[in-house]
């Protein structure tokens, strides 16, 4: 029994009603695109810590995420996809900024949420494109960096992205949105309202710019303890994990308010006939009055994208502990704190053209206290096989 044959007859039985039909004319699940990947990594920490003694950690980790995307006509699209993660607490929801699950707990099985579920329509389709629901990231993220959003979070809420070509070789962008940080009964919700504006320019055959800004606002966060996951009823006594973000000791709540400045900056061309991309972000936070920048300067060279190709990459960062909103920084950087500084060195080469081994090792002083603080390191090591 085919598909087609099994919604005629639903439709005819009147369980599917008016929906049908139309969903029939468009035949909308032939063009259903079904992907996913999975990755295995193995991963090495080490803790120098401030006695002289080296805490160290070994763990294998596995991350598996499956994609549906289903276009419905040149306007409206949708896409649902589901990933392993941690639970934060019994009975709680995933890690935000992971969708990594470590291996050795007695072989149980391991949960699988949604990742991705959102509704797409672009009214003007070159144009425009508007999303609702649990959404990927709108933003810009030059050389595809982790300062302000760990890579595998996916906000929830409203978000938009306009392009628009002023010439052959320039476009200017725009992208923003409105997101839910956390529903709160009978008070105000912490949202993040958030903006870019930049221009992509070709300036030579082989040289392309890419710059802007963005205003990064959230709500309402010296009412809140902090977001922390794993923490399922925070109280001013044991408020939980602010991951480095400064706290008012009376009540456990955030100091600071979180309105944040960034610049950012790639240029991509080529060198010795290798793809380069050079690229910089800075973000300075209004809100506080201390520790209140952060940025990254990196390096990408050639791309892994096909079988036999290679790419390597190498970024410095910089984290003063109320620049960001620690709750959604990349957790593989300074012991998964907002407060550090150091060097991310990663190098990739495609096995096959769905298969990729990639090596990063991250060194890094994991607070801000200066040249003496102790350095925390970390080796992963990936395999990731996509379809």
């Amino acid at each position: 029994m085919n598909l087609r044959f099994l919604l005629r007859v639903l439709s005819a039985c009147g369980l599917l009603g008016g929906l049908v039909a139309p969903v029939m004319a468009a035949d909308w699940f032939q063009t259903i695109k079904i992907s996913g990947d999975i990755r295995y990594r193995l991963e090495d920490t080490q803790d120098e810590g401030t006695t002289g003694v080296i805490a160290c950690q070994d763990r294998q980790r596995v991350r598996v995420r499956l994609d549906v995307q289903a276009p419905l006509d040149e306007n409206w699209r949708t896409e649902v996809r589901l990933a392993t993660d941690e639970s934060g607490f019994a009975g709680g929801n995933g890690d935000p900024g992971s969708r990594n699950q470590t291996l050795g707990d007695l072989d149980s099985a391991k949960p699988v949420w949604l990742d991705l579920g959102y509704l797409e329509y672009k009214p003007w389709p070159a144009l425009l494109k508007l999303q609702a629901g649990k959404v990927p990231n709108p933003f810009k993220l030059v050389g595809g960096n982790k300062l302000l959003f760990a890579a595998d979070l996916a906000l929830e809420g409203m978000a938009g992205n306009f392009n628009w070509p002023v010439t052959a070789d320039t476009s200017i962008f725009v992208n923003g949105g409105g997101f839910w940080i956390r529903e709160v009964a009978k008070s105000y919700d912490p949202m993040l309202y958030a903006s870019q504006v930049g221009v992509k320019a070709k300036l030579l055959d082989n040289l392309t710019l890419t710059a802007g800004l963005g205003e990064f606002f959230y709500t309402d966060l010296t009412n809140q303890f902090p977001l922390d996951c794993k923490t399922a009823a925070p109280t001013a006594a044991v408020p939980g994990n602010s991951k480095g973000n400064t706290l008012v000791m009376a009540t456990g709540f955030y100091q600071d308010n979180y309105y944040l400045t960034e610049g950012f900056l790639e240029v991509a061309g080529q060198a010795w006939n290798l793809p380069l991309k050079g690229y910089a972000d800075y973000v300075l936070n209004h809100g506080a009055t201390h520790f209140q920048k952060a940025y990254i300067l990196g390096i990408i060279v050639n791309k892994a994208d096909k079988a036999g190709t290679w790419e390597g990459g190498y970024n410095w960062r910089l984290l003063e502990k109320n620049s960001l909103l620690a709750a959604y920084a990349d957790p593989d950087f300074a012991a998964a704190t907002i407060d550090g500084y150091g060097h991310v060195l990663t190098g990739s080469y495609a096995v096959t053209d769905a298969a990729k081994a990639t090596l990063t090792f991250i060194r890094d002083r994991k607070t801000m206290s200066g040249p003496t603080a102790p350095f925390f390191n970390r080796f992963q090591a990936d395999i990731t096989l996509a379809f």
